[in-house]
């Protein structure tokens, strides 16, 4: 009798935890702009060799 549970496990409430995921993004500017930039960087560098 020791293994017999003292309440009825078909009374018992069923909770569901809620897990909430958030992304952040940091950094303004994409890796396309930042290529841009870097391109004109370099264009600009050669352009005032001349």
């Amino acid at each position: 009798m020791y293994a017999l549970p003292l309440e009825s496990g078909d009374r018992d409430t069923v909770y569901v935890e809620e897990v909430y995921v958030e992304e952040v993004h940091g950094g303004a500017m994409s890796w396309l702009m930042v290529s841009l930039l870097g391109s004109l960087a370099w264009r600009r560098r050669f352009m005032n060799k001349k």
